[in-house]
């Protein structure tokens, strides 16, 4: 119990990154350590995407969309396949 609110207390939010690119190993154990996160009900609805490169200046694009779809009341359930579709096909 105290290693858990150990790790609780120390848990800090990072916004200021460095220019250097994760490596894939970290990436795929953070993902992993994601998808085993508790949901209500165990529904894990998990739709992960990994933005690299040229495609992070889009980010405020998708961002924009994102909020779009939000505002109109969609639920991400129903529009998940498509929105992650619509992401691929930006480039």
């Amino acid at each position: 119990m105290e290693d858990a609110l150990e790790l609780i207390y120390a848990r800090r939010s990072v916004r200021r990154y460095l220019d250097k690119p994760v490596p894939d190993e970290l990436i795929l154990r953070i993902l992993e350590a994601g998808r085993w996160s508790p949901t209500a009900g165990d529904l894990n609805p998990w739709r992960m995407i990994v933005i690299r490169g040229e495609n992070k200046d889009k980010l405020e694009e998708w961002g924009k969309v994102g909020r779009t779809i939000i505002q109109e009341r969609y639920t991400w359930e129903k529009i998940a396949g498509d929105f992650e579709d619509y992401l691929l096909s930006r480039g």
